[in-house]
């Protein structure tokens, strides 16, 4: 990464429901975790954008996660605000995908897209989905956890940041249900 590198953190809190309480189950939180690093990772390798990623120092009070992502390309960062905006806001609806994914796939390498057409494809985007539903998955087995609250900070601009918050009652909202797919038998006539 050179001088020119953005950067954004984004920090997950997860509050607990007891007072006095401060842990919560370690394969829960590292596999919520890998979900969300998975989504960065995807969304980089999917439009073409070189990422690093760090893991800030643990703080007191509640399991804080701080994850900064830096990128070359401001574009990326766009993309992931999305993303994180996918799996973290609870009563986002995504517009209709009524524009062919590669197309905007296509202006967002380019950087001439709008945050309309952003929206529009990650929010059809099967693998985000998929992420999003395995986190909000384990995450509501773990009966400490009351709430998630994710801060997405510009780290160019301290004032420019997003808070989102989901409620325990909402995760289940965000797990995709299984799909059943159907098995034809054919018996022949003998």
């Amino acid at each position: 990464m050179n001088e020119e590198t953005k950067n954004i953190s984004i920090s997950l809190h997860y509050y607990l429901q007891e007072a006095g309480v401060h842990e919560m189950d370690a394969l829960v939180h590292n596999i919520c975790e890998r979900q969300v690093l998975n989504m960065i990772y995807y969304l980089s390798k999917q439009y073409g954008f070189d990422v690093k990623v760090d893991i800030d120092a643990k703080e007191e009070g509640g399991i804080i996660d701080k994850i900064r992502v830096f990128a070359e390309s401001a574009a990326f960062l766009i993309i992931l605000e999305k993303g994180v905006d996918m799996m973290f806001n609870s009563e986002k609806n995504y517009l209709e995908n009524t524009k062919s994914r590669i197309e905007i796939a296509e202006k967002i390498k380019d950087s001439q897209f709008t945050e309309e057409e952003v929206e529009a494809l990650i929010g059809e985007d099967d693998a985000l989905k998929k992420f999003t539903s395995s986190y909000y998955k384990h995450l509501s087995t773990e009966d400490t956890v009351d709430r998630v609250e994710t801060t997405l900070i510009n780290n160019d601009d301290a004032n420019d940041s997003i808070t989102f918050t989901v409620h325990k009652e909402n995760f289940q909202d965000k797990v995709v249900k299984q799909k059943t797919q159907k098995t034809i038998t054919s018996i022949a006539a003998t």
